[in-house]
């Protein structure tokens, strides 16, 4: 993988993600291209309470993201409408 520059808080998205699986929680979600900004003008219209947490993605797409946020093993069931995820674990 290329070296990459990343922000000093941006581990903390990866950190987050295995640091809450390692607590036995049941669910996450992760909305992938929506602006922390946007989501949370329109908060409200979700009608529950969330944790939310502002962080930097550690990459631009969602190709980079998974395989630099997921560098290790972690029992978790991704679902995902992007068919390009398919296509990057079939092989």
């Amino acid at each position: 993988m290329e070296a990459l520059r990343i922000r000093p808080k941006a581990m903390r998205q990866r950190d987050l993600i295995y640091e809450y699986f390692s607590g036995r929680r049941a669910l996450l979600i992760v909305l992938d291209a929506c602006r922390y900004e946007s989501f949370i003008e329109n908060l409200d219209a979700l009608r529950v309470r969330v944790r939310v947490s502002k962080v930097y993605s550690l990459g631009s797409c969602t190709k980079d993201w998974l395989l630099r946020t997921f560098t290790e093993p972690l029992e978790v069931v991704y679902v995902t409408a992007n068919s390009w995820v398919t296509k990057l674990f079939s092989g």
